[in-house]
């Protein structure tokens, strides 16, 4: 079991993952702008959000941003599975500012 740690925006397209692997995925968030990043996860029972935290930017102001780290598990195989990392307006997730897609394949 590995934890592997990346930034959203240098992520590849497709990775591979153990069944039992860890997933960290890192992305720039201001909490005080209308904007958050959500995560949709096709195959859940195969790739599980286990977590998500914030964490202001030490030399950042008082409203400022920081880095929202999303945690992943691989649970089961499967042949691919489509995560996205939605960037939304509070609540409206039918229309992303920004959206980035992983496709994840767990391996046994």
């Amino acid at each position: 079991m590995t934890t592997h740690k990346l930034y959203l925006e240098e992520a590849p397209d497709l990775l591979f993952l153990q069944v039992g692997d860890e997933l960290h995925v890192s992305m720039v968030e201001n909490p005080t702008t209308p904007y958050e990043w959500n995560v949709s996860i096709v195959h859940a029972d195969s790739v599980q959000l286990t977590g998500s935290s914030f964490a202001p930017d030490s030399s950042s102001a008082l409203g400022g941003g920081g880095l929202r780290t999303f945690a992943l598990l691989a649970r089961k195989p499967t042949a691919e599975n489509e995560v996205s990392f939605l960037y939304s307006a509070f609540g409206d997730l039918e229309n992303p500012k920004q959206r980035r897609i992983i496709h994840i394949v767990v391996e046994r």
